[in-house]
């Protein structure tokens, strides 16, 4: 499945909320042509699910991850 990407999201935020777990981060970052450092493209591609209810956890909670900080803000918090 293909989702957009939010603001500030990273690869283990899309694959925590879609897959259900952060080892998918790896897949959906070569899916992508990524490495799971880099900022994720406006749209990737999602592999199958690896924990159903974590997914279905985020869906039902409305729950959206993005928990990348750029400098300023980690400048901000020291």
């Amino acid at each position: 499945m293909k989702v957009r990407t939010e603001i500030k999201q990273t690869f283990f935020d899309l694959a925590v909320s879609y897959a259900g777990s952060a080892e998918a981060a790896y897949d959906i970052a070569y899916a992508a042509g990524c490495s799971v450092t880099d900022t994720p493209p406006a749209e990737v591609e999602i592999p199958d699910v690896q924990n159903a209810a974590v997914a279905a956890y985020f869906v039902q909670q409305q729950v959206t991850p993005a928990t990348k900080a750029d400098d300023t803000e980690i400048n901000g918090l020291l």
